[in-house]
């Protein structure tokens, strides 16, 4: 009720942003802590006008907390940084051996480029329909048969199978990805499920694409219950995952169990879509680790990703772990290296305090540590630099796909939110810029921990925001 009066008065008043308007405001977004249930959690909030990075508002603005998938904030400005928008990942393919009369009598070698982009976001079809290409370009080239091995080059990086850092419970999903210079389909499969049309009876389970790699057992029941409960998991050998849970009758639902054998899956699916364009391979699938091995490969043709900006709606819209992570090898050379890198690039924003520690890309790790006023300034930034337009096209939008696709889309018509959320167990937040009428723009990050309950969070960010949006100013 506070703050329906508030929203009331200031929207019709058009309040400009003096001392007591802002005291006003303060108070209000003051009192949703109390009126939401949120005492005991471990709030941050600031807001900047990011064109000269004054502060607006703040509470316990410099309190590090967990970001959880704000992280990808700072990995898509970083990116920006170091790689440009314009940034593409190669995949070479080449071969050893020589050709004759259709017949490559050696093997095919592709070298993995870290390309993070053969995912369905990109290709609606499967990612599949890459190699697919590839096919047709040996095919063109008048290769018909290999007589020899499939090979991978992974030399660019060395592969991370786990980030040490993530919890164990994560391990069986598709969320907590394998690393590689040859990856397909983020490293996963998914296991579509349907309800069965009599309770008691196995769900039904479809591998999205055909795609198989795991020995996988269904145990997921149709029952009584209301929705989906479902989950992964892992036995030691990583080839074998089992489903287990519920369906109600008429629902269905999704898992995505990871691929800890990144290169192996690749070609297993390479291989798959070159006998689909009747190109045999005679022999083995081989992964090569180290540079320099053998005789260097001769070239057939170079495969070239969409460029870095076509990936961030991806990374910030839908929230994508796998493209996200991968990222930081490109960065710095190595999964290590990057991480250390796109701290280094954090730290040359000008004004950010020093307390803050990158563990991963993506957020999934709560050893990620970040406060409300470093994001913020961090927006800030990114706000005066060229690359603006791209970065802040790839930012989630109220009422369009994405994860604030539900949220916020009663806000005034004058106002235009772009957005990146941030939700783990016990963790949500909220960041991003919020223009309002007169043009005035704010950069805004908000992050709550503990929380009792992330619905209760998350209706307390979008009424903050909504204030602030009816709030206006100079």
């Amino acid at each position: 009720m506070i703050l329906l009066l508030f929203l009331l008065w200031i929207c019709g008043s058009g309040l400009s942003a003096n001392s007591e308007a802002a005291g006003r405001l303060s108070s209000v977004l003051d009192s949703l802590v109390a009126a939401h249930g949120m005492q005991g959690a471990s709030l941050s909030v600031a807001i900047y006008a990011p064109r000269d990075t004054s502060l607006v508002y703040s509470h316990n603005a410099g309190a590090l907390l967990v970001p959880a998938s704000l992280q990808k904030l700072y990995t898509a400005v970083g990116a920006l940084q170091g790689l440009g928008a314009d940034h593409v990942f190669e995949t070479a393919v080449g071969y050893r051996g020589s050709i004759q009369n259709g017949v490559l009598r050696g093997d095919l070698v592709v070298r993995g480029g870290g390309d993070p982009s053969w995912l369905e976001a990109v290709y609606p079809e499967g990612p599949h329909s890459v190699f697919e290409l590839w096919a047709d370009s040996l095919l063109a080239l008048g290769i018909r048969e290999v007589r020899g091995d499939l090979v991978a080059d992974i030399s660019l990086f060395p592969t991370v199978i786990y980030n040490s850092q993530w919890q164990a419970g994560d391990r069986p999903y598709g969320y907590a990805p394998s690393l590689s210079p040859l990856s397909f389909n983020a490293n996963m499969v998914r296991y579509d499920l349907f309800a069965a049309d009599r309770l008691g009876r196995p769900a039904r389970m479809a591998n999205r694409f055909g795609y198989v790699w795991h020995e996988a057992e269904n145990r997921v029941k149709t029952t009584s219950r209301q929705g989906a409960d479902v989950w992964l998991t892992l036995a030691a050998d990583p080839r074998k995952i089992a489903l287990h849970g519920e369906l109600g009758l008429g629902v269905k639902d999704f898992l995505n169990g990871a691929v800890r054998e990144p290169a192996f899956f690749a070609l297993q699916n390479i291989r798959a879509a070159l006998a689909g364009r009747g190109i045999k391979v005679s022999g083995f699938s081989r992964e090569e680790e180290r540079p320099g091995l053998g005789v260097p490969p001769q070239p057939l043709f170079t495969f070239r990703s969409v460029r870095l900006g076509q990936l961030l709606p991806i990374i910030l819209k839908d929230s994508s772990n796998f493209p996200s992570e991968m990222l930081l090898p490109a960065l710095g050379g190595d999964y290590d290296a990057g991480r250390d890198r796109l701290s280094s690039l954090a730290r040359e924003v000008k004004g950010t305090p020093d307390q803050f520690r990158i563990a991963d890309a993506c957020g999934l790790s709560r050893q990620n540590k970040t406060s409300a006023s470093h994001l913020g300034i961090l927006l800030c930034h990114a706000h005066n630099q060229p690359w603006f337009p791209v970065f802040q096209g790839s930012l989630a939008v109220p009422g369009e796909k994405g994860t604030l696709e539900k949220r916020l889309k009663e806000l005034p018509e004058y106002s235009e939110l772009y957005a990146k959320t941030g939700t783990m167990r016990g963790i949500s937040g909220l960041a991003g810029y919020l223009k309002v009428s007169g043009g005035q723009a704010y950069a805004f990050a908000i992050l709550c921990n503990g929380v009792p309950s992330l619905a209760a969070a998350k209706q307390w960010q979008d009424e903050l925001i909504s204030a602030l949006a009816c709030y206006g100013g100079d």
